[in-house]
């Protein structure tokens, strides 16, 4: 990386790009899990459910946890591959903004814009602790994604 590529925008991106490969696993974990034979270990939900309902960010989770709710191994299949998706998306954005991609970081703006905008009304006025943690890391997020799109430098395309 250059100089003018700041080492704090670099820590948050791959921060995102760590959380989004977690996330991607952990689905790909229970996508596997819901096709094999056998019971899905019920904790491995309820990380989920903790996840989507603290990070205010998790849209894909939380809207496919309640859309499948009473549903077993097709909900778990469900939520898996949605986890999988919204991983990969995020780490995509990331490694596009971090090689410095014009089109990849226009649209991680928008992307990491729209998720801290929602993520902020998901919030509320009063929200805990860890859900304006949340909402706090997703608009530092954002920013950091703005400035970079805002940056004068030479983007490849």
């Amino acid at each position: 990386m250059d100089s003018r590529f700041h080492d704090d925008r670099a820590v948050a991106l791959g921060a995102v790009l760590i959380y989004a490969f977690l996330e991607a696993t952990f689905g790909l974990i229970l996508v596997l899990a819901a096709v094999a034979r056998g019971r899905i270990p019920g904790p491995w939900l309820d990380v989920v459910r903790t996840v989507s309902h603290n990070d205010v960010g998790a849209f894909a989770p939380r809207w496919l946890l309640s859309s499948t709710r009473g549903l077993q191994k097709s909900g778990k299949f469900l939520v898996g591959v949605g986890l999988v998706a919204d991983g990969s998306v995020r780490a995509a954005l990331s490694v596009g903004v971090l090689r410095r991609s014009r089109a990849m970081t226009t649209v991680a703006a928008v992307f990491f814009g729209a998720i801290a905008v929602g993520g902020l009304v998901v919030a509320g006025f009063n929200p805990p602790t860890i859900r304006l943690f949340t909402a706090l890391a997703n608009v530092v997020v954002a920013v950091v994604v703005v400035l970079e799109a805002r940056r004068p430098r030479a983007y490849s395309s």
